[in-house]
C-alpha cells in the first residue's frame, strides 16, 4: 500500500491559520522592500507602507530576525535609525551553476506570468543577467531551449496584476473583495459578488480562489481566470470575519483537487484501474488520503475519502474503461448517468442530429 500527505499547488504559506497567514505575507512584503532598499527604512515609513503601527512592524522584525534574516537597526546620518538587510552576498555562497539552474528554471515558472511570485523571479533573474553577462546569458537560454513546457491547459495571468493584487490584499488584511464573476456557464460580463479571500490553489494549470462567499455564507472556491474584476473594499475596519479554525490545507484535505462538497458527510471511495492505466495513476498525487491496493493482475484499486462525488465521476470518465467505480453506489450511478448522456449526444449524431446537440 502507498499513502500520500502532503498537498501541492496550495499557497498556504505552511500549515498555519488565517492570522499566521496574515503576518506571513506582511512580513514577506518586509522582506521584499528591504531587500529592494541598501539605504535602509525608517520603522514609521515601514509601517506607514503596511498600514500598521510600529509596533507590529517591530515584532514582525524580531521573528525575521530569530529565523535568520541579517536584519538590523542601524544609526546613519543625523541621528536617524534605519531598518536595514546586510547582502547576501559574503554570506550566500552561490556557483555559477547555481545561477544557471535559477536561469533555467524561469520556462517552469512561465505560468505564474502576473503573479507576485513571477515578478520576484523575474527580478532575481534580471541580477543574474547582469553578472552573468550578455554571452553566458545567451548560452544559459540554449540550455533552456532543452526544457519546455507544455503549456497545455495552463492560464494566462500576465495581465492580471492588478486583479491578483486586490486579492492578495483581501487575504493580507482580511478586506471583503468585490469580484466581477462569471460561472461556468455563465455569458456576459458576468455579476459582482463580496468575498473574503482566504488563499490560492493553483490546479490543473490556473488559479483558484478560496474564499467566504457573502451571499452564500459559505467557503467556496472561483477560478481566477472568471474573474473580471477585482476590488478591496474599505479599509481595516471593514474586515471580514475568517471561519472559526480554518486553514486551507484541512479544507483542502476533503477536497478533490479544489472541488468540495459542503455536506458533512465524507465517502468512501474505491475505484479500480487496469494495468494499462495503473502506474500512470500511481505515479501521481491526487488526495491526501489516497491508498493504492496492488491487484494480483497488475491492476491497482485506488482508496480515497471525499465529502463530493460530482468532480471525481468526472474525472473517473476521463480513464474509459481502464476505470471501473467499485463503490459507493452512488458514485457509480453518477458514472452511469454521464456515460448513458455522451451515448444518446452520439446516437443524436448517427441519425443525422446537429452536433451541438445538448445533453439533457
Amino acid at each position: 500500500m502507498m499513502g500520500g500527505d502532503a498537498v501541492p499547488g496550495v499557497f498556504d504559506f505552511g500549515a498555519c491559520g488565517m492570522s499566521d497567514s496574515v503576518q506571513l505575507l506582511r512580513q514577506w512584503k518586509l522582506l521584499q522592500r528591504l531587500s529592494d532598499e541598501q539605504d535602509g527604512v525608517l520603522l514609521s515609513q515601514l509601517a506607514s507602507e503596511l498600514a500598521v503601527s510600529t509596533r507590529t512592524v517591530r515584532r514582525d522584525l524580531s521573528v525575521l530576525q530569530a529565523a535568520g534574516f541579517p536584519l538590523s537597526e542601524q544609526l546613519g546620518g543625523r541621528g536617524v535609525k534605519r531598518w536595514r538587510m546586510q547582502s547576501l552576498s559574503p554570506q550566500l555562497q552561490v556557483g555559477y551553476a547555481d545561477l544557471i539552474s535559477v536561469m533555467m528554471s524561469r520556462r517552469l515558472l512561465e505560468p505564474m506570468a502576473g503573479t507576485p511570485f513571477w515578478d520576484g523571479h523575474q527580478r532575481l533573474l534580471r541580477k543574474i543577467r547582469g553578472v552573468l553577462g550578455e554571452r553566458a546569458v545567451r548560452y544559459c537560454q540554449q540550455l533552456s531551449g532543452m526544457l519546455q513546457s507544455s503549456g497545455f491547459g495552463v492560464s494566462d495571468y500576465t495581465r492580471r496584476g492588478e486583479l491578483l493584487d486586490a486579492l492578495l490584499l483581501g487575504m493580507e488584511e482580511r478586506r471583503w473583495v468585490r469580484v466581477r464573476y462569471r460561472g461556468g456557464a455563465a455569458e456576459g460580463g458576468g455579476e459582482w459578488q463580496q468575498v473574503g479571500p482566504l488563499g490560492l490553489i493553483w490546479h490543473n494549470g490556473s488559479l483558484y480562489l478560496i474564499a467566504w462567499s457573502a451571499k452564500r455564507g459559505e467557503v467556496r472556491n472561483y477560478k481566477v481566470d472568471r474573474m473580471d474584476a477585482a476590488e478591496a473594499e474599505g479599509g481595516a475596519s471593514e474586515q471580514f470575519a475568517v471561519p472559526e479554525g480554518f486553514s486551507l490545507e484541512s479544507w483542502q484535505s476533503t477536497a478533490f483537487g479544489v472541488y468540495r462538497g459542503t455536506g458533512e458527510r465524507m465517502w468512501e471511495i474505491r475505484i479500480r484501474f487496469r494495468a494499462g492505466s495503473a502506474r500512470y495513476v500511481q505515479e501521481s498525487w491526487w488526495h491526501g488520503t489516497q491508498v493504492f491496493v496492488e491487484q494480483p493482475d497488475g491492476g491497482v484499486e485506488l482508496q480515497l475519502r471525499l465529502n463530493d462525488l460530482t468532480a471525481v465521476s468526472k474525472w473517473v470518465l476521463g480513464f474509459g474503461s481502464s476505470a471501473t467505480v467499485l463503490a459507493p453506489a452512488e458514485l457509480q450511478q453518477l458514472v452511469r448517468q454521464e456515460a448513458a448522456a455522451l451515448l444518446r449526444d452520439l446516437d443524436e449524431l448517427d441519425r443525422g442530429g446537429s452536433e451541438n446537440t445538448a445533453s439533457p
